[in-house]
């Protein structure tokens, strides 16, 4: 069965976009004419979108919708800033890392801060 003319292949990339009374989501890709007018956005909860960022799918919510080219939560600063639970590096590691630079120099860039 063929395809329809117009659509995606795979999931859509959605971005806001500014009309004359408001604002449309639509697909940005070349063949693609799919859009949703605003008063049926809460339809796209959920839906499947290409990340802005770095092309992988990821689902649609309120919190990336807020920005006009929604990203996947790996890429967006918002759900960095929300996972601060969960840190990249330890305090062992961070601590370690103190310990292999140049301590030489403290003194002479912070001279009132007596290092102990």
């Amino acid at each position: 069965m063929a395809r329809k003319k117009g659509h995606c292949t795979g999931p859509h990339k959605y971005h806001r976009v500014k009309i004359d009374n408001g604002f449309v989501w639509a697909c940005d890709r070349p063949t693609c004419g799919h859009w949703m007018p605003a008063n049926l956005v809460n339809l796209l909860v959920g839906k499947l979108s290409t990340c802005w960022s770095c092309e992988s799918p990821f689902q649609l919510n309120e919190l990336n919708m807020r920005d006009v080219r929604p990203t996947c939560p790996d890429c967006s600063e918002e759900m960095t800033i929300l996972n601060f639970n969960k840190p990249k590096q330890t305090v062992e590691e961070l601590e370690s890392a103190n310990d292999d630079a140049p301590t030489e120099m403290f003194g002479e860039i912070f001279p009132s801060i007596k290092k102990g």
